[in-house]
């Protein structure tokens, strides 16, 4: 799930891709990831918790979606993701840049090293990753060391299957005095992004949400085009 997204929320979003998903009861499983993406009901409120929301999932990634992957072994995995739950994914992946400033900060106000997480474990899985509506952008694929390179994930990455939807209204930062300054979320929005992605990895698709006007993750699992992309990697209930 994205930011500002309560738990019951998000596990009755969970609970519908669940019923669109084709289970096996003996061989497949199925985790739901909940991790504090902070809430708001208010939309200015939104854009204030929008920054430690953003920092949080790539703490959530490092340190809880990288720890469940390393303990599967030789399993075909399938992630599904929506808006800033993207970041989480990337960062359980790769290797997120974390500024010096917060590395200082978790450790002091946490107790927490963030050198000292663990990699990813060559464990010989297949991993596709589903995100819809990514609002995470390029700067999200920068290698931790430099931001002029990019960063390289496992061979266990075989996909990164994102939508684009130039009429999703949160990713267009609709809120324009703030826009500057929030993190980018283009990824989801435009294909500019995207193109310079292909530029770097292999393992990109997209799927073109454009026309759907809303963010929310419900919305985003009710379009026929998810269901597409379910069959794609013969997920989708018959």
């Amino acid at each position: 799930h994205g930011f500002n997204s309560s738990a019951k929320k998000s596990t009755e979003n969970y609970e519908l891709a669940r019923s669109l998903m084709n289970i096996n009861s003996k061989s497949d499983e199925i985790i739901q990831f909940y991790w504090d993406g902070l809430t708001s009901q208010y939309l200015l409120g939104g854009a204030k918790i929008w920054f430690n929301a953003s920092n949080f999932s790539q703490m959530a990634g490092e340190f809880g979606l990288r720890r469940i992957l390393n303990v599967i072994k030789n399993k075909e995995i399938y992630i599904i993701s929506h808006s800033r739950g993207a970041s989480v994914v990337v960062s359980a992946l790769g290797a997120p840049v974390i500024p010096e400033s917060r590395k200082v900060e978790t450790l002091e106000n946490h107790n927490v090293n963030i050198d000292a997480s663990t990699n990813l474990k060559e464990n010989n899985n297949k991993i596709t990753c589903i995100m819809l509506a990514p609002a995470i952008g390029v700067t999200d694929f920068y290698s931790e060391n430099t931001e002029d390179e990019f960063c390289s994930f496992s061979n266990q990455v075989q996909n990164i299957h994102i939508t684009i939807n130039n009429t999703d209204p949160l990713l267009k930062k609709y809120i324009a005095p703030l826009s500057k300054t929030l993190k980018p979320t283009d990824l989801g929005f435009k294909e500019d992004a995207y193109n310079l992605l292909c530029n770097h990895y292999t393992l990109f698709l997209k799927t073109d949400f454009s026309g759907q006007k809303s963010h929310d993750f419900n919305d985003y699992l009710k379009n026929p085009k998810f269901k597409e992309i379910l069959k794609t990697y013969n997920l989708l209930k018959n």
